[in-house]
């Protein structure tokens, strides 16, 4: 019969505890008095049982180990995505001349997503310098792929957000009127702005 260490162990703590069996209290000498042999005996037994004890216990606790390993898995990096734009072309993208009352002139301007991450992108500007009047009296239109993302004064402007996914253009058109009932005080008129392209991470 083959028996494992763990179960001898315990087999011989099991064993220590049951030679140790028996009365521990005082034998009784001829004179009723317990002996100073049989006292040191009792004490003995006490000790050996212990010992016993501390032996099975020990054979329990080592009946809950295990065998373990560990593998590393170096190199491992992190990085956050990037959001980033471009526009073209780079100035004067909306730039036109000879507008008449009544008539409008169209231009494109093309973003495309350079970064790593889904963007939406929206148009704005700001007036640079020029007459007033002029640039308030002139109407905008903006569109995507036929949707519109603008539509009313060009001073002001701004289109509603247009997704571009990682590596894709978004071409928005633009259309800029001087409104029929406009009088002879803009003739020779001009303004100068900048287009302001707004890039935001797209959820």
């Amino acid at each position: 019969m083959v028996t494992s260490r763990k179960g001898l162990t315990n087999t011989r703590a099991l064993a220590c505890v049951a030679r140790t069996r028996g009365p521990l209290g005082p034998a009784p000498s001829s004179s009723g008095l317990p002996s100073a042999g049989h006292e040191r005996g009792v004490v003995m037994k006490r000790m050996v049982l212990l010992a016993c004890a501390m032996a099975l216990a020990g054979s329990i606790g080592f009946a809950g180990a295990y065998f373990t390993a560990q593998r590393s898995v170096p190199d491992n990096v992190i990085s956050a995505g990037t959001i980033a734009v471009t526009a073209a072309p780079e100035a004067g993208a909306i730039s036109m001349e000879n507008l008449a009352p009544g008539q409008s002139q169209t231009r494109m301007l093309t973003v495309t997503n350079t970064g790593t991450l889904p963007v939406e992108v929206s148009v704005t500007e700001a007036k640079r310098a020029g007459i007033t009047e002029f640039y308030n009296a002139l109407a905008c239109a903006a569109s995507t792929g036929g949707q519109p993302l603008y539509e009313g004064a060009l001073a002001g402007m701004a289109t509603k957000p247009v997704r571009i996914e990682p590596g894709q253009s978004a071409e928005i058109e633009f259309a800029i009127t001087i409104p029929a009932q406009a009088g002879n005080s803009l003739i020779g008129d001009y303004v100068r702005l900048t287009l302001y392209v707004d890039a935001v991470q797209a959820l």
